[in-house]
């Protein structure tokens, strides 16, 4: 009886219940042939390999994979176990690879050689529980492998009798399974089975409370529960002994009782959905009674916004924590922030940040009051954060650099995953922009500035870092602090992080970035698009000058395709110029991208933030295409950046021109604009009109009428203007995050 759970595991999966040392010394004993092994099985599905050292494993039918399944000392799932598998897996391969029938005994191997005794497949069976067949190799002798038959099963025919096996070259084709399917189809009697009833209570409890989780099915399906910070990979088609999670507990664990009933209540491929009956609403008047203290603040202007007036902000934070509406409780603290910034003369202070804030805010109480189930509730509302908290310990992963151009600063941001739960967070550097002509503004000099306990941003994003006592915010930006850390090389082998950060193919990640909401509707914390996935090749990389950015076809390992695309910008001249020339060199390959992923209508989009490389040695390599340079053309770089500018389309223009006028109003209040500002309106309304934007310019109409009449009417009231002003800021929040994911 052929055992497809232990075919379909592949060397990825044996390193997620094991490691990859482990996997790579267990496939390499066993392809090199420096051990012997006899494979038995019973009716039952029972599989028993006894090695030539004395050591036997033996997989029950029935259980889940662990370390009892071997009789070595090791407490964890040991080599033995692993080097079982693959050697299970490549029997099995030499048959199917010959023709033979895959269920036949009378067929063993050892590597890749293959030997079939003709005389044995028409010898009768004996009556016994677990019929073998064995395998001996002489390394000494180099002889070619022979089959002896086990007495008490067949009866014994000499080795050299039909010897007509042919040694085989070709490497295993991993045996996969036909296509999705849904871990909802997993009985309820399963469950019972494997999991402890104290478990099953639990994970009872969780359901019933309501979690928001994030379903795909896929050949190895995954549930990610955005509520709880973890997730669960399926190995094995319709069998829950073979999962990945990346909590602490003991596998399968009470996520994937959790992930089973929420594939049920899941009527498509993917989605995000909460598994409660209802989630608690937010009532009116509060969102109504945070919304007039914004139209307060827009009134009077920041500049102008007294002490008291922020301690009125305050009570409605209070007011929103004690409602659970966490994410308004958040924006709420960055407008407070803001405020406090901007009276101590911070440099961090941008009137920009203060306005997305704010057009984010009334999004989400539209989106809150609207009823639509479009989006979860629940994500919409905002997550139970652990706030500001320090870890105690943990092992951080390097995925690049990514950066984020403001109207006067810039954002560069180093992502990590953190080895033990599999969580993004980012290391965050806001710098205020200078004079253009400071030769400081370009990118690789901004993150190579030495600030992180003598450590940059862009150093440390390629490395692993072992640090004790980190603050993680809410949005899992870190800070270390004054804790010492240590930043030390990687390996750049990330086929050993975590789903969902980690991807099997773009197949998922297409799945994956249709289930990705709005940035200002999602859940607000970091590195929500970065994803990573492995490549096989790269085409027709090049430097597009319609696109003015490099472009490239990605192909996995499936054959599926994605398209990168990396904008050019003149401070990030050295990076373009460096990226292209590593794509383009043909002694190298590249195997990892990390990125940015967006669902486009002709494909899937990655905006890269590392590109692992690798020799024709083996060594590896990170290239950051935002912060890197070409030290050997450093300074023609430098030169050429000097002599180019980015040129914006009309509309980008537009955009770009409207959040700078709503940040001015938001800094002076619509209680103090001026004629010069009303010409700067009048002006944006006559280029509305040229681009054809009928929803923008009917409220810039309707806000600058307001502005007029407020010169000359004495009894003019702010409330009419604000709520344009809060529709103008609404509509260039959306267009801003709708002009990237389409440039």
């Amino acid at each position: 009886m052929k055992r497809q759970d232990l075919l379909l595991l592949s060397d990825e999966d044996l390193s997620l219940l094991s490691n990859k040392g482990t996997v790579k010394r267990a496939r390499r004993e066993v392809e090199e042939k420096s051990i012997d092994g006899t494979i038995a099985e019973s009716d039952d599905g029972t599989v028993q390999i006894v090695w030539a050292d004395g050591v036997t494993c033996t997989f029950a039918n029935s259980e889940r994979l662990s370390e009892r399944f071997c009789d070595c000392p090791a407490v964890e799932i040991c080599r033995h176990l692993v080097r079982a598998v693959i050697f299970y897996q490549l029997h099995y391969w030499n048959l199917r690879a010959n023709g033979n029938e895959p269920t036949s005994l009378i067929q063993t191997m050892a590597g890749k050689d293959l030997l079939v005794n003709e005389a044995s497949k028409s010898s009768p069976k004996t009556d016994t529980s677990l019929p073998t067949s064995e395998l001996t190799h002489s390394e000494e002798t180099g002889e070619a492998p022979t089959v002896s038959v086990v007495p008490s099963t067949l009866p014994n025919i000499p080795a050299t009798a039909g010897r007509n096996g042919t040694a085989l070259n070709a490497k295993p084709e991993p045996f996969e399974s036909t296509g999705n399917w849904n871990p909802g189809e997993i009985t309820d009697q399963t469950i019972e089975q494997l999991l402890k009833p104290v478990v099953l209570k639990r994970a009872q409890t969780l359901f019933a409370q309501g979690q928001l989780v994030q379903l795909l099915k896929a050949k190895k399906p995954l549930a990610n529960f955005l509520s709880l910070g973890t997730s669960v990979r399926f190995l094995v088609p319709e069998d829950m002994r073979y999962t990945y999670c990346n909590c602490k507990e003991e596998q399968p664990c009470v996520h994937v009782a959790l992930s089973i009933w929420s594939f049920r209540k899941l009527n498509s491929d993917s989605g995000i959905l909460y598994t409660g009956t209802k989630s608690e609403q937010i009532s009116a008047t509060l969102i109504q009674s945070v919304e007039n203290e914004l139209l307060n603040l827009v009134a009077v202007g920041l500049a102008s916004t007294s002490s008291m007036a922020i301690a009125k902000l305050k009570e409605e934070l209070d007011k929103c924590a004690k409602a659970k509406a966490y994410a308004s409780e958040e924006l709420l603290e960055c407008i407070i922030d803001d405020w406090q910034k901007y009276h101590e003369v911070d440099v961090r202070f941008s009137e920009e940040l203060l306005l997305e804030s704010i057009a984010e805010l009334i999004i989400r109480h539209d989106f809150l009051m609207s009823g639509t189930t479009a989006l979860p509730f629940l994500m919409v509302k905002g997550l139970s954060p652990d706030r500001s908290n320090l870890i105690a310990s943990t092992r951080l992963i390097g995925l690049g650099c990514g950066l984020t151009q403001r109207r006067k600063h810039t954002i560069i941001s180093a992502y990590f995953q953190d080895e033990a739960n599999g969580l993004l967070s980012a290391v965050v550097q806001r710098t205020a922009d200078k004079e253009s002509s400071d030769p400081q503004r370009n990118y690789h000099m901004l993150a190579s500035r030495l600030q992180y306990n003598s450590h940059s941003i862009g150093g440390l994003a390629q490395c692993a870092i072992l640090a004790k006592g980190l603050k993680l915010t809410p949005t899992r930006e870190i800070s270390f602090g004054r804790n010492p850390f240590f930043a030390g090389s990687q390996d750049f082998d990330w086929a050993k992080l975590k789903a969902p950060v980690y991807a099997d193919s773009f197949s998922e990640l297409k799945q994956l970035a249709s289930l990705t909401a709005p940035p200002y509707l999602g859940l607000r914390v970091t590195g929500q698009k970065v994803h990573i996935v492995a490549i096989d090749k790269v085409e027709f990389a090049s430097f597009s000058i319609l696109d003015q950015a490099i472009t490239a076809q990605l192909v996995d390992r499936s054959g599926e395709r994605a398209t990168l695309h990396h904008p050019y910008m003149s401070r990030g001249a050295a990076g373009v110029d460096n990226a292209l020339k590593e794509l383009l060199n043909q002694e190298q390959r590249c195997i990892y991208v990390s990125g940015e992923i967006t669902a486009r209508a002709n494909g899937l989009q990655i905006r890269p933030i590392g590109l692992v490389f690798e020799d024709k040695t083996g060594k590896r390599h990170l290239c950051q295409p935002w912060v890197d340079r070409d030290e050997t053309r450093a300074q023609e770089t430098e030169a050429m950046a000097e002599t180019l500018a980015e040129e914006r389309s009309t509309l980008v223009q537009f955009i770009h021109d409207l959040g700078e006028f709503l940040s001015q109003i938001v800094l002076v209040g619509l209680n103090n604009t001026s004629e010069d500002m009303i010409k700067r309106l009048a002006h944006l309304l006559a280029r509305s009109t040229k681009i054809g934007s009928q929803l923008i310019r009917s409220e810039l109409q309707y806000l600058y009428v307001e502005l007029e009449r407020k010169l000359h009417d004495p009894c003019w009231q702010s409330q009419p203007a604000a709520s344009a002003f809060f529709k103008l800021a609404i509509q260039w929040r959306i267009a801003q995050d709708e002009l990237l994911r389409l440039n």
